[in-house]
Parts: C-alpha cells; structure tokens; sequence
C-alpha cells in the first residue's frame, strides 16, 4: 500500500516538474478540483513564486471548488492567487 502512494507520489511529482520551463514564469488554472490543487501545490512546493488564477461568478458564488482553491492557496504563500471573474 505504501508502495503505490510513493509510486503516484513520484509520478505527480515527474509530471508536474516536466513542464517547468527555464526561467520562465509558471502560472496554473486553480479550479479547486483534485487535479488542479495537486499541481499547483506541487508546484509551489518546487518554486518560488507562481500565479495560480480561479473563476468565479459572483462574489456570493458558494461553489465549494472555489473553497479547495483557497485551501492551496492558504497554504502556498507563494502562490499569487487571482480571482477572474
């Protein structure tokens, strides 16, 4: 059991890093699904500062996604978190 969580660990941990770039700077789409916070803590735990951006529909909007977004974000202090709207 342990194994396979170390397994998938490395491989989120592969797939994410594969797509840094250089310098460039890194930004994602925090949707506050799964797969979305996944990557992008992962990649904040690699770098120093990224951009993540998450829509929303109004400022009452209650999708618990947008709740899960700001989890990571609360975290990650180096995660510049924008709000589209």
């Amino acid at each position: 059991h342990d194994d396979l969580i170390e397994c998938v660990e490395n491989e989120l941990l592969r797939a994410t890093t594969n797509r840094f770039m250089g310098k460039i700077k890194i930004g994602t789409l925090l949707s506050g699904g799964i797969d979305s916070c996944l990557t992008t803590a992962i990649a904040a735990s690699k770098l120093d500062n990224i951009d993540s951006f998450t829509t929303y529909y109004s400022e009452n909007d209650t999708n618990p996604d947008y709740f899960f977004a700001s989890l990571v974000k609360d975290q990650n202090p180096n995660i510049n978190h924008i709000k589209v709207n």
